[in-house]
């Protein structure tokens, strides 16, 4: 990837993509990135910072996209995947109701949902 397509990709500003900030006092300690659409909120991506890790940021998160969405009327608020193994995404098995994909459907191969 050159440098146009990266800034193509990642910089150029989305009008669906919301950033929220969480403070601790005045110190910046975790931001989430999510999109909006009319029915529905997608969580991008949360991030904070390593001094806060137990404090459970990532939850919070969550937790504020699920009342957003409350409020906003949307049905779904999707957290992306979830990758067995990955102790990153390990807390999206709290919530539900979700879908797991089994195995790794190929060209010619349906997928199996559960």
């Amino acid at each position: 990837m050159n440098l146009r397509e990266y800034a193509l990709t990642f910089c150029t500003p989305n009008m669906c993509a919301r950033e929220m900030a969480y403070f601790e006092g005045e110190r910046l300690v975790g931001i989430g990135l999510v999109d909006v659409t009319p029915r529905a909120l997608s969580s991008i991506y949360f991030f904070y910072h390593p001094e806060v890790a137990a404090s459970s940021l990532g939850v919070a998160s969550v937790l504020f996209e699920i009342e957003w969405a409350r409020r906003m009327g949307c049905t779904h608020l999707y957290l992306g995947y979830r990758v067995s193994n990955c102790p990153s995404t390990a807390y999206k098995a709290q919530y539900g109701p979700h879908e797991l994909l089994y195995g790794r459907p190929g060209a010619d191969t349906e997928p199996v949902w559960r």
